[in-house]
């Protein structure tokens, strides 16, 4: 919100409210303006039209961004009522979302009035794997892939859908309509790891949502009414590439990896052994002064509850993740700046019908007014 002089950076929540709605707002408002005063959004305008609508994130599906196309909230934490939301709210009768795929089972289940159970009495097929979700007939389908957010490409099991099955699986059942369809399609790990400076998360995760990417442009060549935009709400971390005086970044260490450093993170902080976990995760040999300094910030986290020290429990993690991601860093010469988001400008990619307008630099609601004038003004009552 450009009228707060608190905050001039951009949180998902109303980055997402703006991409979705044409609105600015405060950070942490979900498609509602300052004042807390509902906005119409690209989906629900869609969902007004008889057309076919979905949400596919790698994170909660409750999570800031998916939640903008389609909750009013003053506050992007109330996840259980988000989730209340997407049950509750309709569009001439009919539920706003038709294809909601990712992760935040927690909120779907017993502890929050068995939303999951409803969706499916009436009529959403339920999902929990690859193979499920594959095997769905339905054109309506909620699939949970995950408690909480869904694991990281580079260390998920091979139940789990990657983006690129959620969104092909996504694409299948909403081309359907002849109405046509709004898909938004969040690679939500990019920024998670981000935050937490993880530069193996952040590639692996940016892998992943480039192949979505690549599957979309195919569709929509072989669909040349659709139209597609790619774009960031913001960046996080400050991800430089080239640490020090070495004018170099080198990748070849960072493709190595076999893990990311979150989970090295949460199988150290579990009481898994931290030379194992570094050796499972590494693709090269890690000094034994660096797995010290790794032991050390391990040994720190052994005597904080996780739930009755949240706080310090986190911030413990955040050193532990940095001592095992340095040896990553130095090697690959990246650099961060912070574990917040920053401001600077970000690209925007468009292809397809009305793509001529996502050209030179443009303000962040015009992302929604652009996909509002794509849509034309034909709302269907």
């Amino acid at each position: 919100n450009p009228d707060d002089p608190k905050e001039n950076i951009t949180d998902s929540a109303a980055g997402a409210t703006a991409f979705s709605s044409g609105h600015k707002t405060y950070n942490g408002a979900i498609g509602v303006t300052p004042d807390k005063k509902t906005v119409e959004t690209v989906l629900e305008r869609a969902k007004s039209q008889g057309k076919s609508t979905g949400l596919v994130s790698t994170a909660e599906i409750t999570d800031a961004t998916p939640a903008a196309y389609a909750a009013h909230i003053d506050s992007r934490d109330k996840k259980d009522e988000i989730a209340k939301q997407f049950y509750n709210d309709r569009i001439n009768g009919k539920h706003k979302v038709d294809v909601l795929l990712g992760g935040g089972a927690k909120y779907f289940g017993k502890e929050n009035g068995d939303i999951d159970k409803k969706f499916k009495k009436d009529g959403y097929d339920l999902v929990k794997n690859k193979q499920q979700l594959a095997n769905s007939k339905k054109d309506q389908v909620l699939g949970l892939f995950a408690d909480k957010n869904m694991p990281l490409q580079i260390d998920a099991p091979k139940q789990n859908p990657l983006l690129s099955d959620m969104q092909d699986a996504a694409l299948s059942k909403l081309s359907k309509n002849k109405k046509g369809f709004f898909l938004m399609v969040e690679g939500a790990s990019i920024d998670k790891q981000g935050h937490a400076n993880d530069i193996t998360g952040v590639m692996s995760e940016m892998s992943g949502f480039e192949t979505a990417f690549e599957n979309a442009m195919k569709y929509a060549q072989q669909h040349p009414d659709t139209l597609v935009v790619a774009t960031a709400d913001h960046s996080t971390g400050g991800l430089t590439i080239g640490k020090g005086k070495d004018y170099k970044w080198d990748p070849k260490a960072i493709q190595s990896m076999k893990h990311s450093g979150k989970w090295m993170a949460e199988e150290i902080a579990s009481g898994k052994y931290v030379t194992k976990t570094i050796q499972a995760g590494y693709g090269f040999d890690v000094s034994k002064s660096q797995i010290d300094v790794i032991q050390k910030e391990a040994d720190a986290i052994k005597g904080l509850d996780e739930k009755k020290d949240k706080a310090k429990y986190e911030a413990q993690l955040q050193k532990l993740q940095d001592a095992i991601q340095k040896p990553i860093n130095d090697q690959s010469h990246t650099g961060w700046t912070t574990y917040g988001h920053t401001g600077e400008d970000v690209n925007t990619y468009a292809y397809g019908p009305g793509s001529n307008q996502w050209q030179g630099n443009i303000d962040n609601t015009e992302n929604a007014t652009h996909i509002f004038d794509f849509f034309g003004n034909n709302v269907k009552n």
